[in-house]
């Protein structure tokens, strides 16, 4: 039954998680733009950022961005679009704010990015959180369920051990009569 019931939940809790992390990838895929943020960083005029074209093509423009990102040495670079650490590091860290739609880009400046947040960063870093906390809820359940194994088997263990201290084995050897094909009554050793 405990088995059962972290089972469920295991499966309960990565389906949620799931769902969040479908919901937030659309979120930010609606609500961040790397032509802002390249917009931005070359306003402000980082290191590298007379590089940065915004009519060109979005692979082009993200190694443009990458290579003003290093030049000003941020602690992180874009990551490629679509992999697990773009969505991680867009709500994460705010060398990426500017990018969100409603970042206020009147106010936000090179001398203060470090503590803006805009409510859609502050929304997806929240939905980001909830779907790692699923996912870390669905991998406690699946360390219970071995947890659970082990103790079974430890149980199974201890209760073999019970039984088997109440038998007791008596071995010996003596001699039988038996009578032999022929008829014949002969001694043969028996052991038991």
């Amino acid at each position: 039954a405990v088995e059962t019931g972290l089972w469920i939940a295991y499966a309960s809790f990565e389906t949620k998680g799931d769902n969040e992390t479908e919901s937030y990838q659309q979120f930010a895929n609606q609500n961040w733009d790397v032509y802002q943020y390249g917009g931005w960083l070359k306003r402000e005029g980082f290191a590298g950022s007379t590089g940065i074209d915004l009519n060109a093509d979005p692979n082009t423009l993200h190694a443009q961005i990458n290579e003003c990102e290093r030049q000003s040495g941020f602690s992180h670079t874009l990551p490629a679009y679509g992999s697990q650490q773009y969505y991680e590091l867009i709500g994460k860290y705010q060398t990426f704010v500017s990018g969100w739609k409603d970042a206020d880009l009147g106010y936000l400046t090179r001398n203060n990015f470090q503590t803006y947040q805009s409510p859609m960063f502050v929304s997806y870093s929240y939905d980001r959180q909830q779907a790692n906390d699923y996912y870390d809820k669905a991998t406690t359940s699946l360390t219970l369920v071995l947890l659970n194994h082990l103790l079974s088997a430890a149980d199974g263990a201890w209760s073999v051990s019970m039984f088997n201290k109440d038998l007791k084995i008596k071995t010996g050897v003596h001699m039988e009569s038996k009578y032999s094909v022929n008829g014949e009554k002969k001694m043969i050793p028996v052991a038991n």
